[in-house]
C-alpha cells in the first residue's frame, strides 16, 4: 500500500467513527483509498503536491458524497458511487472523479479556490453550487494540513483544528 493509500485508509476510518459506529460497508473503505491514491497519482493537480491535493479532494468528496459507500445511489437514480458521479459518466470510480475534479476547475478557474468544485457539485454545466464547493473544498484543506503536519512537525494543533 502506497502512503497516500494510508493517509486515505486513516482518513475514511477516521471520519466514520468521529460519526459513530463504522458502517456495514466499512470493508470497503480499503480499496476505495488504494482507489484514491491510483487516480492521484494518475491525475495530480498541476502545482505543489499536485497528487496529495488530489488525493486530499478526491477523499473530501467520496465522504461528503455518500460517507465512503461504493453502492451509493443518490439525486433519485441519477447518482451513483462513492462519489456520486452521473450515471451518465462512463465509469463511478476514482479516476473518474478526478477527471471530473479537473473540468469542475477548469469551468470554474475564475472562482476562489473554495468555490472550484462548484461544477461537480452541481454536475455542470456551470459553477452553481459554491457553498457545496466551499464545504467539501474546507475538508479537503483539513486533510491536507493533517497529512502534512508530521513533515513539517506541527501535528499538536492539526488534531484539533476543525
Amino acid at each position: 500500500m502506497t502512503n497516500i493509500a494510508a493517509l486515505v485508509y486513516a482518513a475514511i476510518v477516521s471520519l466514520w467513527l468521529q460519526e459513530g459506529p463504522l458502517p456495514p460497508w466499512a470493508m470497503q473503505a480499503l480499496p476505495l483509498a488504494i482507489d484514491v491514491a491510483e487516480a492521484a497519482h494518475a491525475r495530480p493537480l498541476p502545482g505543489p503536491e499536485g497528487e496529495l491535493r488530489m488525493a486530499a479532494i478526491l477523499t473530501a468528496l467520496l465522504f461528503h458524497e455518500s460517507r465512503a459507500n461504493p453502492e451509493a445511489v443518490g439525486d433519485k437514480g441519477q447518482s451513483l458511487g462513492a462519489w456520486q458521479i452521473s450515471r451518465h459518466w462512463p465509469a463511478h470510480d476514482a479516476t473518474q472523479a478526478a477527471i471530473l475534479v479537473h473540468e469542475s476547475f477548469r469551468v470554474c478557474a475564475s472562482r476562489p479556490l473554495a468555490e472550484r468544485l462548484g461544477w461537480y457539485a452541481s454536475g455542470g454545466p456551470t459553477c452553481g453550487r459554491p457553498a457545496s464547493s466551499r464545504i467539501r473544498m474546507a475538508l479537503a484543506g483539513r486533510l491536507l494540513r493533517l497529512w502534512q503536519a508530521p513533515r513539517a512537525g506541527k501535528l499538536q494543533g492539526v488534531l484539533s483544528a476543525r
